[in-house]
């Protein structure tokens, strides 16, 4: 069989519009949307298995089945790792598509993660102690990544006459605080 390796000169844009894109666009609106749907509703379904009813702890089958996705968390919050792929769609996926670039996209960040943190920091759905102090580090970490950008993006040494250099210690700690 014969394989073109390059060349210009071809076209393939009725194939791509009439059969890839499709394709892509069908996928990339089901795998955001349809996995965590998907996981809530088998978790839901089977939450009454999910831990002993004795000591709390993720049990048989379902563990072997579904154990990373839940075991982490305490049962009443059997759900929470549908929020944290909700969360890294928003952050990762969503957010990219607001103002991009923008002081705008940025604040919206902060205010995220500042919502996102005091929500997490209330409930509390982590077992282990130590995850929740990680957790609770890696939402001040983005805030503070997020914060420094917004500093950058203001360019405050050229408006408030400040040297390139007095903001550098600053920005550097903020993102190398923990």
């Amino acid at each position: 069989s014969e394989v073109v390796v390059d060349s210009f000169t071809l076209s393939c844009d009725d194939t791509y519009k009439s059969t890839v894109w499709p394709i892509a666009a069908f996928f990339t609106a089901v795998y955001p949307f349809g996995v965590p749907i998907v996981l809530m509703y088998k978790l839901y379904t089977h939450k009454d298995v999910l831990y002993d009813r004795v000591t709390g702890e993720a049990s048989g089958l379902a563990n072997k089945k579904f154990g990373g996705m839940y075991s982490m968390y305490d049962p009443e919050y059997y759900y929470w790792e549908v929020v944290e792929l909700y969360r890294k769609l928003f952050l990762c996926g969503v957010l990219q598509f607001v103002q991009p670039g923008s002081g705008t996209q940025i604040v919206i960040c902060i205010a995220f993660t500042t919502i996102y943190a005091s929500i997490f920091s209330y409930c509390s759905p982590l077992k282990e102690r130590s995850d929740v102090l990680l957790e609770v580090c890696s939402e001040l970490e983005i805030f503070s990544v997020a914060f420094a950008a917004l500093l950058i993006k203001l360019d405050l040494t050229e408006a408030e006459k400040h040297g390139t250099f007095s903001f550098f210690p600053f920005l550097l700690l903020s993102c190398l605080h923990i």
